[in-house]
């Protein structure tokens, strides 16, 4: 009987904790996959914010840039001083260089895509209105208020064309963040709350291997005692039996002898 029950309570306790762990593994594994999930969309989400910014930079640089030729050719039609046209030579390089990188960013982004070759007509024609404007004050020329306030109106154009592209760029970073910033709330709480559950599994299969193991405990006692019972209950029997056979017909088993 003893064996029976140990088989019994082996079975038992092999049962909780195979369930145990495999409802614990279960809980891991997809706690462990949304974690995963959850993190690889902020990292993300972080790269595209990264790349937004980088994308933004590049166009003002690129407005900066021809800006700052602007000024270098006015600087040289009012002086004639070879030195203010330092910022012009090499910014058509510089900002169509600017342009293919930023151009390459965006390369998913079929608006933007468009805007570049856009800006990239306007920039070219910017360059060329002000290095005619050079050559015409260097053969001198005259170059006319109508002439300077074309060019202004041309830059105008550029500023107003550049201003849309970074607030499309805002746009996207705007929602990007704003997707970044879900996930850095929610992958916290996503790990606490799995945490939560495998605590509150391990704690609901300790509570029942504990209780198998009291049960176990109190059907060993019981078995023993009902032995224990059984035995003094054979004795008596054996020694009734005995009386019987020397003779002592009138003896006679009670209730009181069989109460242990």
């Amino acid at each position: 009987m003893g064996s029976i029950l140990k088989n019994m309570t082996k079975r038992a306790y092999k049962r909780n904790i195979l369930l145990s762990f495999g409802v614990s593994l279960i809980v891991l594994i997809l706690s462990s996959a949304a974690s995963w999930f959850s993190i690889q969309n902020l990292l993300d989400s972080e790269k595209w914010v990264n790349h937004t910014v980088k994308v933004i930079s590049q166009l003002d640089f690129i407005i900066s840039r021809m800006k700052d030729a602007e000024t270098g050719e006015r600087g040289y039609l009012l002086t004639k001083d070879t030195v203010f046209l330092q910022p012009f030579n090499g910014a058509q390089t510089a900002v169509e260089a600017a342009i293919d990188s930023a151009k390459r960013k965006t390369i998913d982004n079929a608006a933007q895509q468009n805007d570049f070759l856009l800006l990239s007509t306007l920039v070219n024609k910017n360059i060329q209105y002000m290095d005619r404007n050079i050559l015409t004050n260097r053969g001198g020329g005259m170059v006319s208020v109508a002439d300077m306030r074309k060019g202004k109106e041309m830059m105008d154009s550029l500023r107003a064309h550049v201003k849309l592209m970074k607030n499309r760029e805002l746009k996207l970073m705007h929602s990007r963040t704003d997707r970044l910033n879900k996930y850095v709330v929610y992958t916290p709480i996503l790990v606490v709350i799995a945490s939560l559950i495998a605590l509150i599994i391990t704690l609901v299969f300790f509570n029942r291997v504990n209780k198998d193991a009291q049960y176990a405990a109190k059907l060993q006692e019981d078995l023993v005692r009902k032995e224990q019972e059984t035995k003094k209950q054979i004795d008596v029997i054996e020694k009734m039996a005995k009386r019987i056979a020397g003779g002592d017909y009138e003896t006679r088993i009670t209730d009181a002898d069989l109460d242990v």
